[in-house]
Formats: C-alpha cells, sequence, structure tokens
C-alpha cells in the first residue's frame, strides 16, 4: 500500500483547462518533467486561445514576433515584424504536435464543476461526471469572453452584426457601409484593411486612445535568411526586443525617463500623423499616456483619414434598424455593424462552478473583484493553480513570458508534492491579505492611477494587473516560499 501511495504522489493526476498559449505551454513542462497522468480539457475543437477564436481582418499580434514564441522553441523565421494571427496559430499547432501536447487534449470538453472534497478535485465535463484529480491549473486566458455592451435597440438591427472575435467571414463587405464600435487595440488594426474594400467606415469612439507608432515591417528574403541560417542572430534580436518590453513596462509602474520617452513619441506621433486639427483634436485623449494599455500601430491615423473613413465621438443614443443614432441626432445608416468592444478581462476561469474548502466558491472568492496570491493560487482552493491569473502582468509584459514564469513556479510547487510530506497545499490567508495590501499600495505609484477607467482596475477600485517591474515578477516566480502556504 505504501508503495501504491509512493507511485501515486510521483504521478498525480493532473488536470490542465485550455489549450491555448498557456495551456500549451504548461503540457510541455509537465511532459518534460516526466509527468504522465496529464489531461488538458479545451471546449473548442483546436488549440490556439485567442488566436483561434480571433480571424478579423487585419489581426496580429502587439508583441514582436521573436518575443512572442516560447523561450525554448523558437521559430526560425517569421514573415513580419508582429505576426499575422494566422502565422501564431499555425505556431501553436506545430508546436502542440512536435512536443506531444495534442496527444493529451481532449477537444470539445468543457469543464462545469470542478469541486474539492476528501483530498481532491472532483470535476464534471460535458461528457463525463465525477472525475478525479489532484490539482488542477487553469490556463484560460484573460482575452476569451466577448463583451457587447447592451446598446438599446441592438436587436433590431436590420443588417449582419457581429463581434470581431466572432468575426463572420461569411458576409461579404465589399463596397458596403460599415460601422467599428470602439477605439482599442482591435479596432486599430481592424479599420485599415475595411477602409480598403468598403464604400463606408464610421468608427464610433467613446474614448480617444495614445497610439505608439511601431512599424510592422515585412520581413526580406535576408532577414529570413539570416534568422534561419544564424540562431544566434535570432536571440540577440530577442533579447533586444525583451530588454525593450523591460524599460517600457517602468514606464507605467515608475516616474522616470522610460514614462517621458514614450509619452512623448505618442504625442509627436498624433500632432505630425493627424494634419486636420478638429480630427486631431478629438482623437486627443484627456489622460495621461500608459494610464490605459497602449495602443500600437502605424497605420491607424492614416486609415482614419482616408475619404471614406469617418471618426464620430458623439456617443451613441441607441441602434435603429437601419443603422446607429448618435446623442446629436445624426442617423448613420450601415449595412454591417461590427463591435470592437473588447473582452472581460475579469472572467479568468469563469463559468466555471468551482467549490473548495468548506464550501467555499469562486464567487464569493471574488465577491469585491478578483484576487490571488502571487498570482497564481488562492486560499481554500488546494491544489489548483492559475496562469494568467489575478494580477498577472498581461498589460506591460508579454504574456508568454509570464506564461513561462508562472509554470516554472508551478513545476516547483507540484515537485514539493512528490515529496510526500502533505496531501494538499494552500496558500494562508495572511500572506495573500499581505500580497494584496501590498499591491494596492504599490498601484498607487503607477501611471494607471492618474485619472483614467482602465481593465487595470475593476469597478471596486481592486487592481487587476502587476504594478511593479518585469524583474520583481520574474523574482517572484523564482523559487515559490513554501511557508506562506498551509498543508493538510
Amino acid at each position: 500500500m505504501e508503495k501504491k501511495n509512493q507511485a501515486m504522489r510521483q504521478q498525480p493526476r493532473i488536470l490542465v483547462i485550455g489549450a491555448g498559449m498557456s495551456g500549451i505551454l504548461m503540457g510541455i513542462r509537465l511532459i518534460k518533467s516526466g509527468y504522465q497522468n496529464v489531461r488538458i480539457v479545451e471546449k473548442a475543437s483546436s488549440v490556439g486561445g485567442t488566436w483561434r477564436d480571433n480571424t478579423y481582418p487585419g489581426l496580429h499580434c502587439d508583441v514582436p514576433s521573436l518575443s512572442y514564441c516560447y523561450s525554448f522553441a523558437p521559430r526560425k523565421s517569421w514573415d513580419k515584424r508582429m505576426s499575422q494571427g494566422k502565422d501564431i496559430r499555425a505556431y501553436f499547432e506545430q508546436i502542440s504536435e512536435e512536443y506531444g501536447v495534442k496527444e493529451l487534449i481532449e477537444f470539445d470538453t468543457e469543464v462545469t464543476l470542478a469541486q474539492f472534497r476528501d483530498g481532491q478535485w472532483h470535476v464534471d465535463t460535458n461528457k463525463q461526471q465525477d472525475q478525479v484529480f489532484d490539482f488542477i491549473i487553469t490556463a484560460c486566458g484573460v482575452l476569451h469572453h466577448p463583451v457587447i455592451p447592451d446598446f438599446k435597440g441592438k436587436d433590431s438591427f436590420k443588417g449582419e452584426s457581429f463581434h470581431t472575435a466572432r468575426w463572420d467571414h461569411s458576409v461579404d463587405l465589399k463596397n458596403k457601409r460599415v460601422g467599428v464600435i470602439g477605439t482599442g487595440s482591435t479596432a486599430a488594426q481592424v479599420i485599415k484593411p475595411l477602409s480598403e474594400i468598403c464604400s463606408k467606415v464610421v468608427n464610433f469612439q467613446r474614448t480617444p486612445q495614445w497610439i505608439f507608432p511601431f512599424p510592422n515591417r515585412e520581413y526580406g528574403e535576408f532577414d529570413k535568411f539570416l534568422a534561419r541560417r544564424f540562431p544566434l542572430y535570432n536571440k540577440l534580436v530577442r533579447r533586444i526586443y525583451d530588454e525593450a518590453f523591460d524599460h517600457g513596462g517602468l514606464g507605467v509602474t515608475e516616474d522616470g525617463w522610460q514614462r517621458a520617452l514614450i509619452q512623448n513619441v505618442v504625442k509627436l506621433n498624433l500632432r505630425f500623423s493627424v494634419k486636420d486639427k478638429e480630427l486631431r483634436k478629438k482623437l486627443t485623449p484627456d489622460f495621461e499616456p500608459l494610464c490605459k494599455r497602449m495602443v500600437i500601430s502605424d497605420n491607424y491615423y492614416q486609415a482614419l483619414q482616408r475619404e471614406n473613413v469617418y471618426l464620430e465621438d458623439s456617443p451613441i443614443e441607441q441602434i435603429e434598424e437601419n443603422g446607429i443614432r448618435c446623442k446629436n441626432g445624426k442617423l448613420h445608416e450601415f449595412d454591417v455593424i461590427v463591435f470592437a468592444t473588447g473582452f472581460d478581462t475579469q472572467a479568468y476561469m469563469r463559468p466555471i462552478n468551482v467549490e473548495g474548502l468548506n464550501g467555499a466558491t469562486l464567487d464569493q472568492a471574488w465577491a469585491k473583484g478578483p484576487t490571488a496570491y502571487r498570482t497564481v493560487a488562492m486560499p481554500d482552493f488546494p491544489n489548483l493553480f492559475m496562469i494568467q491569473g489575478p494580477n498577472a502582468p498581461v498589460g506591460n509584459f508579454s504574456l508568454i513570458s509570464t506564461a513561462e514564469s508562472q509554470s516554472k513556479y508551478i513545476l516547483k510547487c507540484l515537485e514539493h508534492y512528490k515529496k510526500g510530506e502533505f496531501i494538499y497545499m494552500v496558500p494562508n490567508r495572511q500572506a495573500t491579505e499581505k500580497f494584496n495590501a501590498d499591491l494596492v499600495e504599490a498601484m498607487k505609484g503607477t501611471v494607471w492611477m492618474s485619472g483614467c477607467q482602465s481593465w487595470y482596475i475593476s469597478d471596486a477600485g481592486v487592481p487587476l494587473s502587476w504594478p511593479w517591474g518585469p524583474r520583481e515578477f520574474r523574482q517572484s516566480m523564482r523559487n515559490p516560499d513554501f511557508s506562506e502556504y498551509e498543508y493538510a
């Protein structure tokens, strides 16, 4: 019996929820570490996460290609400095097969209930009930649940309408009149390709954004030759990008030269890219640059100045059967309405019903906004770890870099379990409360608190992102402080 228990500890049953970038990464780490009882469930029919769900025209990553791939599995060459969505999805498809992760995935499988009892997790899916696991690792992503505001009359529109994350490619947009609601990163990418095929494009702006002009140039044959022939070239360029991201991240958290540089660049970009003074006035935010997530584009301002493109900054009054009426009384008639209105970035693993110790529920734990212990765990929810959980640096770092640090942390916790000293581990409440109190205090020094509404802070005032620098995050994830956990 003792040998059986020891064998089970060496090979705990592990469930990974999600097969996007983070889930694939966690699967690779577990396989490389020798874990064999691993299952990955994915509610869709293929891997890729946000790069599977989003297929809108102009889709590309706003992180350089060489940084938006796993550090241990660089792609030899990319077509552009910031890769198109289809290329990133192809990369994750390739990696999931190459490292044997795809064999572990159950597609079209959605977790509905995760209940901790008798020292284990009991999990229900849409296909099977009461499956037992020792650990759950959630890799559900943050850009997963599309949000469409409840505009008055939304269902009365007679034309086609859809969210950018659910793009309807059956709709022919050639020479059509299209309204795009939203001015975030997605809208900044989609306006240009729409302006090239549509007869009319109106971009509805609730809040203007600061735009950072990072050219997304195509790599020529010589660039690709260097990348394929000299691996050190790729490593060097990636290192340069990573250093730039580290300093850019400091621009958010510290009032120094990094912040000043970025703020001056975006202001100059607006000044010299938009010739018309009235349009420039409409596009000028009333908040400090970096307060919201920076939009990166080298063609958004240019596309807005095309003859068939119009920026509407009057608030939307209602949607009618023929189009959108604004509060200034003007009715814009459309054939198609596109909602570039973002995601519920506070959903995390929801809508899964999660029940921890003594009947504690996720809804209760997050009643005042999502919180966590060091971005990866929560009190009352033993042996449950999160990648890209609450307070993870999802706004000012590369998500892949974040996931790599968190996955290594989780592996060290699993190794601690294998020593046979406990059945489950859970962060203690005192350490968690101290961490969150430190978050609130550190948030006061960031640009996010300078007077804007963003998804870095919840409606209840709870910090949702990492208020320190990139190096501090990597250091926090390097070695778990097991004295801040409780054990059974």
